[in-house]
């Protein structure tokens, strides 16, 4: 398999679990590759109607405590303009907060809410990708 089936696999598996409401928001592979990032984003406007899903072409993505990829391209998959505009709100305050722990920490949790992740996973990303995001935001 090439890697662009493979992204094209990994996008509609992800557009299926956003579809059927197993989770709010999902992402496309994370990439600073122009052209990977637009094959993703085709492929997710694709198959939206399908899964009954809205995509959002993001070329600046969050930064917060869960992964180390800010400012990286993915298509965004969500379950509705209300999880988009939520992701957005929590753009904006992590652009605000970068240097107050405790508002990051907060704004990880509600992120990977979004991204329907557990408690316990969430603590897991963030205790191992908190010290790479605190390095990146001080550059």
């Amino acid at each position: 398999m090439n890697e662009l089936d493979f992204r094209k696999g990994v996008v509609d598996a992800f557009s299926e679990v956003v579809g059927c409401g197993v989770k709010l928001l999902a992402l496309s592979h994370a990439t600073d590759d122009i052209a990977l990032y637009q094959h993703d984003l085709a492929y997710a406007r694709a198959v939206a109607d399908k899964y009954h899903t809205v995509v959002y072409g993001e070329e600046d993505l969050i930064q917060t405590y869960l992964f180390a990829n800010s400012g990286r391209y993915v298509a965004l998959i969500a379950a509705n303009d209300d999880v988009l505009k939520a992701y957005f709100q929590l753009k904006q305050m992590a652009k605000l907060c970068q240097h107050n722990e405790s508002q990051m920490i907060t704004i990880a949790y509600e992120y990977g809410h979004l991204l329907s992740y557990s408690d316990a996973a969430i603590r897991r990303l963030i205790e191992t990708n908190r010290a790479k995001v605190m390095a990146l935001i001080d550059q």
